[in-house]
């Protein structure tokens, strides 16, 4: 009787009776959903509902982008759920005092490596430093920062902390794009070619600071990732959306690798900015040692894994130049992490990826802790 009754419902308002089924399908997906997700079957990303940024802002008219003080973003993503916090000077790292008595602190500069990206704090290799040695490790890493912006940040904040060392860990490729005039489209500064600046470059911006863009969310926009928080069927749509986007940039990025700056390919130009800035940042440490380490990218991981140790290296390789500045620079000490996660590799079978975050680009833990080997060996 209730099914002849339902048939003559829904054969009188098709619409309404499509409607609901539609909306029974939906709602039976979206439970599926949330139990794959739920069990670790699918993917969850989270996205900001906040109409300003409440951690990473374009705050410092010196090097652009930086942290709210005391500032938090809780960050997920298919691989990792953080919550990322700043101290009381925009670090992302314990509360640190300026003035310390202690012989030997060390300050550590660095783009989105050196932040930790996706692991927390005491996973990162600085923090893993200083808990087994004790050393203090002040971490002013930034994400998307580059070789302009590492000086800036020491000139101008870091140098105002007492530290006996100075140390740098740079991811050359990506540094070289973030310091690119023509690769910069927000507030950030840039090197300019001028013969009669100092070592023939000046630091430039592309803008006024009070002029500089904002990132300001739109009530849509908040609409839109409130809906994507809390529905987990926009969620996995929206997160299906950006991993085939970012399989076609990785594709075209393979399609044209040896055209990017790996170590063997790294431009000249870049090679200027990275020795303008370096001799810039040996000056302002007065006399404290400077330790460089070379973070591999991925081609350069394969391609050393299937090279002789010992084969000569082209004659643009960014490490013939680097090695130069460290004989000329008797404070500048270089060091690359390439050999060293080479060498893990090959004693443990591993693969680049055994290094990284599945979902990301950056280290997981056994990267960290390589880093903070090579890290620990220099300071001992």
């Amino acid at each position: 009787m209730t099914a002849n009754r339902f048939s003559c419902w829904a054969s009188r308002h098709p619409w309404l009776s499509r409607a609901a089924l539609l909306g029974l399908s939906l709602l039976a997906l979206e439970i599926c959903a949330r139990i794959a997700v739920g069990i670790g079957l699918a993917p969850y990303s989270r996205y900001p509902t906040t109409a300003e940024p409440t951690l990473w802002d374009v705050l410092s008219p010196s090097w652009g982008p930086w942290r709210h003080p005391s500032g938090s973003a809780h960050v997920i993503t298919p691989c990792f759920d953080l919550v990322y916090r700043a101290n009381a000077e925009g670090m992302r790292d314990r509360e640190r005092s300026r003035r310390s008595s202690a012989q030997r602190r060390l300050v550590v500069l660095g783009d989105s490596f050196t932040e930790g990206i996706g692991v927390d704090r005491a996973t990162r290799f600085t923090d893993r430093v200083e808990h087994d040695t004790g050393l203090e490790c002040l971490n002013f890493g930034l994400i998307g920062s580059g070789f302009v912006q590492h000086l800036l940040i020491y000139r101008d904040l870091a140098h105002d902390f007492d530290h006996s060392h100075v140390a740098l860990f740079t991811l050359p490729y990506n540094d070289a794009l973030d310091s690119d005039p023509d690769h910069i489209d927000r507030y950030a500064p840039f090197l300019v070619a001028d013969a009669e600046a100092p070592g023939g470059y000046r630091i430039d911006y592309p803008m006024p600071f009070e002029d500089r863009p904002r990132e300001r969310r739109s009530l849509s926009v908040r609409i839109r990732n409130w809906l994507g928080n809390n529905l987990y069927l926009v969620n996995l749509g929206r997160t299906a959306a950006r991993t085939l986007k970012s399989d076609h940039r990785e594709a075209l990025a393979e399609h044209r690798s040896w055209d990017m700056p790996s170590y063997r390919t790294f431009g000249p130009r870049e090679q200027a900015w990275l020795c303008w800035c370096y001799r810039q940042l040996v000056a302002a440490a007065g006399g404290r040692p400077v330790h460089v380490f070379l973070i591999p990218t991925r081609l350069d991981f394969e391609d050393a894994m299937t090279r002789e140790p010992d084969a000569p290296r082209a004659p643009g390789d960014l490490r013939i130049g680097l090695e130069a500045l460290d004989r000329e620079l008797p404070d500048l000490h270089v060091h690359d992490l390439l050999p060293r996660f080479v060498d893990d590799a090959h004693r443990h079978a591993r693969t680049y990826d055994d290094y990284t975050l599945w979902c990301d680009g950056h280290w997981n833990a056994l990267g960290h802790e390589i880093a903070a080997a090579a890290l620990r060996e220099v300071l001992d």
